[in-house]
């Protein structure tokens, strides 16, 4: 059953791309900051007073809203407790790598894996072990190396996935990195890769984004609480006025798209969410797609658009005046609003998709993906908004230019998340490094970015109290005829999400009554681009980096492998 997951788990380059808030993602390992210390001291004086310590913020002094916090002086040479864990001694830490060959294309850009010196196309390795040097200048790592071994996936299909997975856990790491996954049209690796490493007792697995690795249905959750909570608060109960003439003036009814079965979206944790708050979906407004386990993403498309004319005609039939999409736009956005057309329905279209955690590999809130949709019907498209707006001149030091500079090493977002995310955790476990600490909510983290921050553009990164990623969102709706940039691929196009108050992110619990503003050309704290960053956006410290290549050090020197 697991294969099905394939589908759903596919991030491309453009989802990796996503990950424009990669140093907010690498903070999230865990649960709320605890007071007590611990291992590392987190909260001490003594961490204070840690030279690399901002004790203004109590983060070490990295350029970023989400730095980790402090944490107490380390002194080479004293005890770390050595083999804490598989794949851990005194000196050294092991991290096998799933990776690809990638190929410079339209879902890998050379915007995507870039090597800074010649401007060209780079591969994943190089941009890892680039990304391993910032870190570990940074963070940390308590008189340990980070060691890597790369291993080259065989492919995507189940079977390919488990053989690679024994070889991989075979070598006993302490972590294992699923780059594999990201590569765009070479990927592999994936969910059975991932939870059969787990499985064979690798401490720490991460994959997409740096994230360990999570059933759909686990994955789907944060996404379903918030437009559960959003659509209950603001639109239960009152008329479809976003909607065609079939609709609009109506009384909502909803109806949901979602995939189906035991790998799909968790229907039933969302309509418990939406009953908290007045909501509930109509009779037959269930819009269900489903495919075989181990079907392929071109099959999945093709049923798709096979199934979407019936779930449509479903729909419509139950009086849907709103359907909420928690589909990705492959499989939702673009085949369902064609079937919509055809049947001469113009509903409205909630987008409540997410990003890159809960949206799929094709996230309906990401403009370069629904450009090709039926623009008939994404002229009634709102909602939840992950992406971040774009920003022409954004001037803020990014970790890996800060240590690098703007020509030198090579750069990927998506392999600066999985060794952020690894590094977040080995600084904040402390010196004695073990499995138990590699488990959702087992280290203290403190939130930062969205709502946090108040900030527009870095999205919240942290964790629940059950170790779950807090995921927020900014409101918006859909303008076809708007010309504006995507947020991950800086592609310009005719159209463009319109951000409500300037951009301003929800976290779950904050989302607002009664919300208006939606397709209203008229308010001027409406947004879509920013020329440069609204006034007050939080940014990171402005820190040296001292002995960094990008302050005219000589060591180290970028990868070549």
């Amino acid at each position: 059953m697991l294969t099905s997951r394939l589908v759903r788990r596919r991030l491309v380059g453009i989802a990796a791309a996503c990950a424009l808030v990669t140093t907010a993602v690498m903070a999230a390992p865990a649960r709320a900051a605890s007071s007590g210390g611990g291992d590392a001291g987190i909260g001490t004086k003594a961490a204070l007073q840690n030279p690399a310590c901002d004790p203004e913020t109590g983060r070490i002094r990295f350029p970023t809203l989400a730095a980790p916090q402090c944490v107490k002086p380390w002194k080479d040479g004293a005890d770390n407790g050595g083999a804490t864990a598989q794949g851990v001694t005194k000196d050294s830490i092991k991290v096998v790598v799933l990776y690809v060959d990638v190929v410079q294309d339209d879902r890998s850009p050379a915007s995507l894996y870039k090597n800074q010196a010649t401007g060209g196309f780079s591969n994943q390795r190089d941009t890892i072990v680039d990304a391993d040097a910032v870190y570990a200048h940074a963070f940390e790592t308590w008189g340990r190396k980070v060691e890597y071994v790369f291993v080259k996936g065989s492919g995507a299909d189940e079977t390919a996935q488990r053989a690679d997975a024994t070889k991989v856990a075979a070598m006993k790491p302490f972590a294992v990195f699923d780059a594999a996954i990201q590569g765009g049209n070479q990927s592999n690796g994936g969910l059975v890769f991932e939870t059969t490493v787990q499985q064979r007792g690798v401490p720490l697995v991460l994959g997409t984004a740096g994230a360990p690795p999570r059933s759909p249905k686990e994955a789907s959750q944060g996404i379903a609480a918030n437009a559960a909570e959003f659509a209950g608060k603001s639109l239960v109960g009152k008329k479809a006025e976003y909607g065609g003439d079939d609709v609009k003036g109506k009384t909502r009814s909803f109806g949901i798209l979602y995939q189906g079965g035991e790998d799909g979206f968790d229907i039933d944790y969302f309509k418990q969410q939406f009953a908290k708050y007045g909501g509930k979906i109509a009779p037959n407004g269930e819009g269900a797609f489903t495919f075989a386990p181990g079907t392929s993403q071109a099959d999945a498309t093709s049923q798709a658009q096979e199934q979407m004319p019936t779930l449509m005609a479903k729909l419509k039939s139950a009086g849907v005046t709103t359907i909420i999409n928690v589909l990705d736009a492959r499989y939702g956005l673009r085949p369902g609003m064609a079937a919509a057309t055809a049947a001469e329905y113009t509903p409205e279209w909630f987008i409540a998709s997410g990003g890159p955690v809960g949206g799929g590999a094709f996230p309906g809130d990401l403009p370069i993906l629904v450009r090709t949709a039926d623009q008939e019907q994404m002229a009634h498209a709102f909602g939840l908004i992950w992406f971040v707006p774009f920003v022409a001149n954004q001037s803020t030091v990014t970790p890996f230019t800060w240590f690098w500079g703007t020509d030198k090493g090579s750069t990927w977002s998506g392999g600066q998340a999985l060794v952020g995310s690894l590094y977040g955790r080995i600084h904040t476990a402390g010196p004695q490094l073990t499995a138990a600490k590699m488990k959702p909510g087992a280290l203290p983290s403190k939130p930062a970015g969205g709502q946090f921050s108040k900030a527009v553009l870095t999205p919240a990164a942290g964790s629940d109290e059950n170790g779950n990623p807090i995921i927020d969102a900014a409101l918006g709706w859909w303008s076809g005829t708007t010309k504006g940039f995507d947020p991950a691929t800086r592609a310009e196009g005719d159209g463009i999400y319109m951000y409500l108050d300037g951009g301003r992110r929800y976290n779950p619990g904050s989302f607002p009554k009664n919300k208006k503003g939606f397709f209203d050309e008229s308010l001027t704290t409406t947004v879509y681009n920013f020329t440069d960053p609204p006034p007050g956006e939080p940014t990171a410290p402005d820190y040296a980096c001292d002995g960094c290549p990008s302050s005219g050090s000589t060591n180290p020197t970028p990868s070549a492998l």
